[in-house]
């Protein structure tokens, strides 16, 4: 059978992607070399950390935005809470990187924070004990994701769609044979036909 896609690890990303795509009516397929929710890759352990004023790169900030709505929305078509928002803390000197970088993201999005200077953060988190000229930007906003729910919840929310799901399969390799044909190769000798093709492998990635 040849399908319109072919997902490759179903963890966080690849879950999602195939629900997204089993939802738009295409016909898909998606392969984990493990167990469904495994626990070898990145998306075990209980929690993950999300937040919006992403210090890393603000190009990243829409992207948050628009994880934020599909979260809730993962939430209110499963019935399963995945979503905490508690509040995040990202502490360093004036000059870091990080807390320049989350106050440039809040600034360029009007995204809600507060910056603390050592004797608030002391005050208002005890926990902590940052040196003089320590700063902190906190967000309300912040929080975490049950990683473990949410890839169970995406794999019932694809299924649902009309989505096919191998597991224990894993792919050898993979070659594109012509413009709108690429073939998977599995290690059962078995081979599956996608016009598309989503590596979300994680640290299997450089293997494929």
């Amino acid at each position: 059978m040849a399908y319109d896609a072919i997902v490759v690890g179903l963890g966080g990303m690849g879950s999602a992607a195939l629900a997204e795509i089993a939802e738009r009516g295409a016909s898909v397929l998606g392969i984990e070399q493990f167990d469904l929710g495994h626990e070898l890759g990145a998306s075990s352990g209980q929690s993950r950390i999300i937040r919006k004023a992403y210090f890393e790169d603000q190009a990243y900030v829409p992207l948050a935005l628009r994880a934020y709505e599909k979260w809730r929305e993962l939430e209110r078509t499963s019935g399963v809470r995945m979503l905490h928002v508690t509040g995040t803390l990202i502490a360093g000197r004036a000059d870091s990187a990080i807390i320049e970088g989350t106050l440039s993201a809040a600034r360029l999005h009007g995204l809600l924070v507060e910056e603390l200077d050592a004797a608030e953060i002391r005050r208002r988190f005890p926990m902590f004990s940052p040196r003089a000229g320590e700063r902190a930007v906190f967000e309300p906003e912040g929080g975490f994701v049950i990683p473990e729910a949410a890839v169970t919840a995406q794999l019932q929310r694809a299924k649902t769609a009309g989505a096919d799901v191998r597991s224990r399969t894993r792919v050898l390799r993979w070659q594109r044979t012509s413009p709108r044909a690429i073939v998977v190769e599995l290690e059962d000798g078995s081979r599956v036909e996608a016009r598309r093709l989503a590596l979300c492998a994680g640290p299997w990635i450089e293997d494929l």
